[in-house]
This record gives C-alpha cells, structure tokens and sequence, in this order.
C-alpha cells in the first residue's frame, strides 16, 4: 500500500472524499457461503491477532531480559505448541464449511481446510507479514544512534515497547472486525455494491468503515501516546520502524497494520482462485470422477449410487479422481452403495465423500455395503464426512477390509460394523459421535485412532457382540489410540481382547469394561478426566496395564469375578492418579502382583468381601497402602511401605495366609483385623 496508507494516520477521512467509491457487481450469496465466510472471518481475526500479541509478548519479554537469555522469537514461533493451537483453531472453524462454500471463497488461495496451515505460513504469507512487523518494531539493526538494547531496555522504553504491543494487538483486531463486518454484509446483498476497501489500494471506501478505520488510528495514537510520551523512549528501544521520534513510529506502525488487514482482507474475498460465488450452494451434487480397472474406463459417481456388477463390469476396482459432493442435496443420502462382492474402492489417498449440509438429512452412510456382498475394500480415503455413519454394513459382508481411511463428523459412527472377519487398519476416526462401533465376531481394530467423540455418547471404541465360533474373542483392537473421547473405550458384551493401546486425556473414563471374559491387557491409560479403568462386567482378565495421572481413581472394580494381575497405577515420579490406586467393590476378585504408587488416595480400598489380595505392592501413596472397610478377604505376601497413613488398615472377619509386611517388616493379624505401620 506504500505511503498511501499514511494518509490513514492523517486523517482517514479524506479517503472517502478523494476516492472515487467503487462499485462490484454482486448478486446474494447463497447461505452456505455467508455461513462459511462467518467461519472463515472468525478464523482469521483469531489467528491474526491472536499470533500478533503471542510474537510481540515474546519479544517483550526479551527486553526485560539479559543479552545471554533473550529468546529468538521466529525460532520459539515455529516449535510453539501455542501457535500450533491457533492453526488447529483456525482450522476447526473453517471445517466445518460446506465444501463447495469454501471452495467458492477459497481464501488465502486454500481450496480446502486443510490447506490452509501451509497457506498462511507461505512464504510472504501472512504469517511472514506479522513477523516482519513484530521484527521492524523490535529487532532489526537500525543501526547508528539507533542501537537495539543488548541487556534489559530501560524501564521506561520497556513500558513504551508493552503498550505498543497491547494497543497494536487491539487496534489490529478493531481494523479486522469492521472490514470483515462490512465484507460478510456484502454478501448479502443483490445490487451492485460499494467496496468496503479500494481493490487498488486498500483504503476505506464505504463510510462506516472510514469512519471505523479513523476512529481507531485516533485511539491507537491516543493509547499509545500514554506510554509513548518522549521520543528517548523510542530510541531506548532501537528506533522502532527505523524511526526516531514517537509520532513517526506510530504513523509508521499504522501503515503497516492497515496494509496487513487489507491483505488479510484481499486474501480471503478476493482470492484469485476462488470459484462462482453465484453458482455456489445450488440444490445440485457435486459428482466424482472414477476410474475403473483394470481396464481404466472413466466414469461418474453420482450421490446415493449404486456401484454394482453393471456399473464394474469386468472391473473390480474403482479409484475416485474428485471428491463426491452431497453437500447441496436436501434429503437424505448415502454417498455410495457397493453392491458387487470382491471389489476395492479407492480414494487414492486425497479423495474425500461429503454427506448433506444439514444435520436432519445425515441418515445414511458415506460407504455402504448391501447386503450379502463379501471381499469388499475400502481404502485411501481422506474424509468420509456428515453422513450417520461414515462406512456401514449390512451384517453379513464378510472379509470387509478397511484401510488407510479418516472418518469423521458422521452422526451416529465412524465406522459401524456387525458383520464377522472386518479387518481395520490405519483408520482415524475424528469428532464422529462414536469413532468405532464394532461387534462383528472376529473383528480387528489395528493401528487406529478413535478422537474426540465428544457428541451425544461420545465414545471412542465402543464393542459389542457375541463369540459365535466359540474362539475366545469377539473384536480385538490392538495398537491403537483412543484420545480426547468422552470414554475411551466401552466393552459391552464379550469376549473381546484389548492389547497395547494407548487411552488419553479421555473427558471421562479411559476404558470401561462392561463386558464378560474380555481381557484387557498392557495399554497406557493416561490423564483420563475420570478412573482410568472402571470394571463393571465380570471374569474379565485386567493385565499388565499401567494407569497413570487419571484425574480420579487407576482402576475401579465394581463387577464380580475379574481377576488384576501385574497392573500398575501411578509410579513413583509423581505421576500417581487423583484418587486410589484401586477402588474395589465387587466381589470375588482376585488382585495378583498389582502395584499402586504415589497415588493420592489410598493404594488399595477394598470395600467388598471374597478378594483375595497376592504379592501385592503398595508404595509412597498420600494415605493409606491397604484400606480394608469389609471383611471376606484373604491376604497373602502383599507388601505396603512408604505411605503417608498406615500402611495397612484391616476390618475384622478378613484372613491373614501370611507374609505380609509392612515397611519391611512382617506382621500377622487375626479375626479383629488391626492397623499396621
């Protein structure tokens, strides 16, 4: 914009008499383009001003530091997990866009969400502008006479360097919000309309926006100017912008957040590569273009298809070239339906299935299978989206494999599947109401991910079922995560095996073991919100898992007959639950080698009779090691020592087998029970 956004800091208002007011053909936007623009502006003030203040604190900071502990802030920008929380932001905002809405905006030249991270940090992107502003302000080398401060700034200069933070970070973000408001009214228009900014040079045109933009330059000044009261402040901060008085610091200051919020502004309404706005959200499908092999045949793929042995032929893959977009349709769909046995169905890795717009016509599936078709693949698609579940079956399609696929924002499932022998592997299934809903027998979930599941149930994994071959095991997941859920995983039903997952940072219980004979064992549950483990099903084998920093209790055993052996919860480097190590209330459970440690509550609270306690250790817990408020139990070589309160607390009617200790040392008790330290 060079000089001519001086004339902003001078007095803006000139803009609107000298410029003539340019006018753009513009017809009503269609409503999923406003909505989508709402998303996309929300977005971009947040990340806009957002990164602005984190970059200028850090380089705040460096003026109260010592030359030997100054950070490099670009550097600390690019391994921020703060900055990386902005793009993630930025992003869920705009996802939620009906696809050919946002390609109808394509802003910062992104033709889709996920573009959009690699798109801001472009080079000479915005993420460069604001980095280059922060840099101007506070760390290039204006040299003689405007030497940057090696060691700390004087206090003065550092209250001038604060305020000019603050009040930048502010007025950047008022500049953005009228822009933007006057930009999503545009959109709502059906005449010819006055631009809200000179495409020439970014000046204020409409009236409402001269007046913003001049009202705010006024406070920006007027702010600044408290701490900004000498011109020895600026030079005691090196000459901010290359300037050595405040007045011309500020002007200079103005100009160039004017100029970013123009080119924030041409970049999301204005993007070259932005498609028909007019045409965009008509009541007309998007349909992909397939190929078929292996004869290579090309053809179209239409919302709610029936791929069958006519549409194949002799082929038996079909590898989408397009996305296939339902957005626009206005009842309910499936995306596809295969109905012809012994085929793959490709994505090629970057191809995505989106169901309906609105939420009342998400009743069918992304990938469905009719009934009695077997030996069917599904791989390689980035997004199965919107639709109830993302892939579905029909109960009777064996040997379904399910690879290389993201699932997500489906209203019932991700994945739900009843029939026997599905293999899924490398699946994420992200923000769907349940992620996997699996009960087919001899189902494998491996190397996948089920997140935020946080609508309605909110379920990670959830299993169900019955073992009708007798095997021992219904679904078997095994290497693979589920995160930030409302529970983990949900074991209904049963027999099922759990083994090597990671369960984290879950909004409520880890894992749930509701079912019967399953056998959970050597996960991480970790900093789940509630009790990492909570057993409520029976003859459940609990083994080898460790169950750390959960907000509540490690393990809780409430069904009967399970047995725990050689489980772990909490260690001894502070990472012990927020509750007891174990919470017993179910009867007949046997404990075997299991370790609690530096837990907050008790080690072992045992209100239930017929436990039988063997080779136990409870360690350095923040009460008691063993709290024993029922009788029925037998104790047999379990140790206690190191704990804050006794190290074993014993109601009467429990049996001493002996080889018990305490701190080491050996002890007996007898029918009353006793307290031992």
């Amino acid at each position: 914009m060079g000089k001519q956004s001086i004339a902003a800091v001078a007095g803006i208002a000139f803009w609107a008499a000298t410029l003539a007011a340019p006018r753009v053909a513009s017809a009503a936007q269609p409503p999923s383009v406003v909505s989508c623009a709402k998303r996309v502006t929300n977005g971009a003030k947040g990340f806009v001003t957002k990164y602005f203040e984190w970059i200028t604190d850090c380089e705040i900071d460096n003026l109260g530091s010592d030359a030997g502990e100054k950070l490099d802030c670009r550097a600390e920008a690019a391994g921020s997990n703060t900055i990386e929380g902005l793009l993630d932001k930025f992003f869920r905002e705009v996802d939620e866009c009906a696809s050919d809405a946002f390609r109808a905006i394509c802003p910062f030249e992104a033709k889709n969400a996920e573009e959009l991270k690699g798109k801001l940090g472009a080079p000479g992107g915005i993420v460069d502008q604001l980095l280059a502003l922060s840099d101007d302000i506070y760390v290039t080398d204006y040299g003689a006479g405007c030497e940057r401060p090696p060691g700390e700034a004087t206090r003065d200069a550092e209250e001038c360097g604060k305020q000019i933070a603050r009040v930048g970070a502010d007025y950047t973000e008022e500049l953005v919000k009228c822009v933007f408001k006057c930009e999503l009214g545009r959109l709502r228009e059906s005449s010819e309309s006055v631009a809200c900014l000179d495409p020439s040079s970014g000046a204020p045109v409409r009236e409402k926006v001269v007046e913003c933009f001049e009202g705010e330059s006024g406070d920006f000044h007027d702010d600044t100017d408290n701490k900004c009261k000498l011109n020895a402040h600026v030079l005691g901060l090196g000459c901010p912008m290359g300037f050595e008085t405040v007045p011309d610091v500020l002007d200079a200051i103005d100009e160039r957040i004017v100029a970013i919020v123009a080119e924030v502004d041409e970049s999301i309404f204005r993007s070259p590569c932005k498609s028909s706005l007019e045409d965009a959200g008509e009541d007309v499908a998007i349909p992909a273009n397939v190929t078929l092999e292996p004869s290579f045949t090309t053809k179209q793929v239409a919302c709610g298809q029936i791929l069958n042995a006519s549409f194949f032929g002799s082929d038996t893959t079909v590898r989408f070239d397009s996305n296939l977009d339902c957005t626009p349709i206005g009842t309910a769909t499936d995306g596809v339906v295969i109905s012809k046995s012994g085929v793959t169905v490709s994505g090629r890795g970057e191809y995505r299935i989106t169901g309906p717009q609105s939420k009342k016509n998400r009743t069918g599936a992304g990938i469905r299978l009719a009934s009695g078709v077997t030996g069917v693949r599904i791989q390689g698609f980035s997004a199965i989206e919107r639709f109830a579940d993302g892939i579905g079956d029909a109960g009777n399609n064996t040997g379904l494999v399910i690879d290389n696929v993201t699932v997500r924002r489906n209203e019932a499932a991700g994945i739900r599947l009843t029939s026997p022998g599905a293999a899924i592997e490398e699946v994420k299934a992200d923000r769907n109401t349940i992620g996997f809903d699996l009960s087919g027998d001899n189902t494998t979930l491996t190397e996948s991910r089920a997140l935020r599941s946080t609508a309605g149930v909110g379920i990670g994994v959830r299993l169900d079922g019955v073992d009708t071959d007798g095997n021992g095991r219904i679904v078997w997941v095994r290497e693979s995560a589920s995160e930030e859920n409302l529970i983990g995983l949900q074991l209904n039903g049963g027999p099922h095996r759990i083994e090597h997952n990671s369960v984290r940072e879950n909004l409520g219980t880890g894992i749930h073991v509701a079912s019967i004979g399953s056998k959970v064992d050597s996960n991480s549950i970790k900093l789940n919100l509630t009790d990492g483990v909570w057993v409520t099903g029976s003859n459940n084998d609990v083994s080898a898992n460790s169950s750390d920093e959960n907000v509540e209790d490690g393990y809780v055993v409430e069904g009967s007959n399970n047995l725990l052996d050689t489980n772990r919860s909490g260690t001894l480097t502070d990472n012990g639950n927020g509750g007891v190590g174990y919470r017993i209330g179910g009867m007949g459970n046997r404990f075997r080698s299991n370790k609690a440690e530096a837990n907050l509550g008790a080690g072992f609270l045992v209100g239930a009779p017929t436990a039988v306690f063997t080779s136990n250790n409870s360690n350095r817990n923040h009460a008691q090691g063993y709290l024993f408020t029922s009788g029925g139990s037998t104790l047999d070589t379990n140790k206690a020592e190191f704990n804050t309160g006794f190290e074993f607390v014993i109601a009467p009617g429990n049996t001493d087998a002996q080889s018990n200790t305490a701190n080491g040392a050996a002890f007996s008790f007898g029918a009353g029970g006793g307290s031992f330290e």
